[in-house]
């Protein structure tokens, strides 16, 4: 995968985790902070990384190695 496809997966991520998290927050309106651990938040960001890259090479003509 070319580095630009990279770029875009990352620009991708980033924008579906704001995303998610303004879902949650929409639907638990009364938490007063958005703790999360570490380890949670490691496996969050590597499932979505996955997620999106198979995404990509599935429906993006030209994306897959």
């Amino acid at each position: 995968m070319n580095s630009e496809l990279k770029k875009r997966i990352a620009q991708a991520q980033a924008a579906a985790d704001d995303a998610f998290w303004e879902a949650v927050t929409k639907v638990f309106p009364e938490a007063t902070a958005g703790d999360l651990s570490p380890e949670a938040t490691f496996s969050f960001g590597e499932a979505s990384s996955a997620a999106i890259t198979e995404w990509v090479e599935n429906n993006v003509p030209g994306s897959k190695p």
